[in-house]
């Protein structure tokens, strides 16, 4: 807590009074740099005596709404509110992303990857970035949204051995992502569409099954026929929403010497 009343301290000091409209009296000296307390307060509708108390390091029992309304005065960024939120003991997790990560930047994450396919996701599962392995093996490509594409496009569905199974298992993992975005409209808004236009997607998210969406192991068609493969899914940047899922064969082939290649070549289907 008094992590938090020193930062909050610190970020007071660095808005200026006309930032947050209020009117200076021409001529007027100020002692203090940046915002009184007393002004934070007021401009966030909380009691002067609790906001000392937060800056005092006192206040143990600081709600999630009172700082999200102080943050919004002391002009944080979305980085800075998670910041505060963690101090205070409270949940951190982003309802919103803020996708600022420019795609270009993301790309050698999923390029680089030898092992089998991998991709780079966003918080509703839109497809930002590809790599050769990813759009030869499972069909996917930018701009392509991963839960659709599992239902509507043969392509990617057909990309997996158990084809039912994969869509069970998508869904049950898109179904826990969810939750760390219960008021984003953009997700709410794809889970609605995808119901009234696939009977099958319907039936099974109304089944309210979870899974992680961490890892596991899955077999996928390429051309030496179904192939066991491990997948991962590594997240960047919290406030970005964002993923990497890898792939790599659970057998990789060996070499003359027998031990494993020092790169694999993209795998690609039949």
């Amino acid at each position: 807590m008094r992590e938090l009343g020193d930062f909050m301290a610190r970020k007071r000091a660095t808005v200026r009074p006309e930032q947050v409209g209020l009117r200076l009296t021409p001529g007027a000296k100020r002692r203090t740099p940046g915002l009184r307390r007393e002004e934070v307060a007021q401009l966030a509708g909380v009691g002067f005596s609790w906001y000392t108390w937060i800056e005092q390091g006192r206040a143990e029992n600081a709600s999630a709404a009172v700082l999200d309304r102080l943050a919004h005065v002391l002009r944080m960024t979305l980085n800075e509110r998670l910041y505060i939120r963690r101090l205070a003991g409270l949940d951190s997790k982003v309802a919103e992303p803020e996708s600022t990560i420019p795609v270009h930047l993301l790309r050698p994450y999923a390029e680089y990857w030898s092992a089998g396919p991998a991709y780079v996701i966003d918080h509703v599962w839109n497809v930002l970035v590809v790599n050769a392995s990813a759009r030869a093996v499972l069909g996917l490509r930018p701009g392509v949204n991963l839960v659709r594409a599992m239902f509507e496009d043969e392509t990617v569905a057909t990309a997996f051995t158990d084809v039912r199974q994969a869509q069970e298992n998508l869904v049950a993992r898109f179904r826990t992502h969810t939750s760390y975005y219960p008021c984003d409209e953009r997700v709410r808004a794809l889970v609605r569409q995808v119901s009234e236009a696939i009977p099958r997607f319907r039936a099974l998210w109304r089944q309210h099954d979870i899974a992680e969406d961490s890892c596991g192991d899955v077999s996928v068609e390429t051309e030496d026929g179904p192939t066991p493969m491990h997948w991962t899914t590594l997240r960047f940047a919290e406030r970005s929403g964002m993923k990497l899922v890898t792939y790599h064969p659970l057998h990789p082939p060996v070499t003359d010497a027998g031990g494993p290649p020092p790169r694999l070549d993209p795998l690609r289907r039949p």
